[in-house]
């Protein structure tokens, strides 16, 4: 009797696999970090305190951000459900629930807005830092809806598998937004000098870039069978509720 254990080579192809499709996820949830990172980067040259800005007013919106951000995107994994269970035009129902709960949800971030200033008094924070990590949050939430809806259509792609998209668009909106702070942060170009209001102006600019790249790719991929399906905008309640029972856990 062979008591051989069995060998790992067929393991291999299924690997080769998931590394394809998460590998562009794992730098895709990247980018994000990546923006705020080279805002921190050029406000480093004005001086510290509009560094020390950027990384607590860009921790603090993105703490308050990422709620939402976790809740619309766990419609991936309705999306991959329904993907699996070969009902193509389910997964495009799911997402369209998951824009409903984007744009229910960008009136609650708007209302951090007015309060996210006591955070950095509350931190003791001087009244000098404490106005640039303010202006730095506001922009930041003001600017989420891209970051929010953005999330909503790259569920889409990561659901079926086809994540090469969702980093590309992530990759140029990055790519983008080094131009963009170059220009806002130090006033080039005949724009005015908007220092740390301009580093966040920028990234969400070029969040905003992702977020096109991302919905048209969304819409065209939906336009063509199998996606393609009638009653596109219809409210699913039953969906919506699984999104909801399942997402705000996670």
């Amino acid at each position: 009797m062979n008591n051989a254990l069995p060998t790992e080579a067929p393991t291999k192809p299924k690997l080769g696999r998931i590394l394809k499709i998460a590998l562009p996820i794992i730098a895709s949830n990247a980018s994000y970090v990546v923006m705020l990172f080279i805002d921190r980067l050029f406000l480093s040259r004005l001086g510290k305190q509009e560094l020390a800005a950027a990384m607590s007013g860009g921790l603090t919106s993105l703490v308050v951000s990422a709620f939402f951000v976790g809740l619309i995107g766990y419609v991936s994994a309705l999306v991959a459900q329904y993907y699996g269970a070969n009902k193509p035009q389910m997964c495009n129902r799911a997402v369209i629930q998951a824009f409903y709960l984007c744009f229910a949800s960008y009136p609650i971030l708007l209302c951090f807005m007015p309060i996210i200033k006591y955070v950095f008094i509350i931190a003791g924070q001087e009244p000098t830092l404490a106005n640039f990590a303010t202006i730095y949050a506001k922009t930041l939430l003001a600017g989420s809806i891209f970051l929010i809806v953005r999330t909503a259509a790259g569920s889409f792609f990561v659901g079926i598998g086809k994540t090469k998209i969702v980093m590309v668009a992530n990759l140029v909106g990055t790519l983008v937004n080094v131009p963009l702070n170059y220009t806002l942060i130090f006033g080039k170009f005949g724009f005015p000098a908007l220092g740390v209001q301009g580093a966040a102006l920028g990234t969400v600019c070029a969040g905003s870039v992702t977020c096109m790249i991302l919905l048209g790719a969304y819409l065209k991929e939906i336009s063509r069978p199998p996606y393609q399906t009638q009653h596109l905008l219809k409210y699913r309640p039953d969906i919506l509720k699984r999104l909801l029972l399942f997402g705000l856990p996670a």
